[in-house]
């Protein structure tokens, strides 16, 4: 298995949260509670969150917030380490970092995925139905949670 040091999620499924200027200031608690608090395989879920409280839990949850309130490029660089070894190890804990992102349209990349850690993926109204249907059909193969969050708009 290979180490991916500075990939944040499947590039090929997901894309970044875009970043506003003015970020949330944290994540809606409902919704961070919502990602972690069931072991269930896959949850789907609509949500009227705005994009800047989405950006919020995404950078949440996938740990950009924990690196960036780092004071030194070396801690950040000794959190990730420390992070990929335990995932390396099979120690994750529950508050280690998850792939988060908005689905990509590309369809095959959902037909092939397979979570690597604790995903989240954002979705758009439009590919609500035929994401349900790719993820519901693998999920029992996944060992770890995916939550779906089906954005308004």
């Amino acid at each position: 298995m290979r180490l991916q040091l500075f990939t944040r999620f499947d590039q090929h499924l997901l894309s970044a949260a875009p970043l506003s200027e003015a970020p949330a200031a944290s994540a809606p608690l409902p919704l961070l509670q919502w990602c972690r608090a069931s072991l269930e395989p896959l949850l789907m879920a609509p949500t009227q969150a705005s994009d800047a409280e989405l950006e919020a839990l995404l950078r949440e949850l996938d740990g950009d917030r924990a690196l960036q309130a780092l004071p030194s490029r070396h801690q950040q660089l000794a959190l990730r380490l420390t992070l990929k070894l335990r995932e390396a190890t099979g120690r994750r804990r529950a508050d280690d970092p998850w792939d988060c992102g908005w689905l990509r349209d590309e369809g095959s990349a959902l037909a092939r995925f397979w979570p690597r850690r604790p995903t989240l993926i954002v979705v758009r109204e439009a590919q609500a139905a035929s994401s349900a249907e790719q993820l519901e059909a693998r999920r029992r193969g996944f060992r770890f949670p995916v939550r779906v969050l089906v954005r308004a708009r």
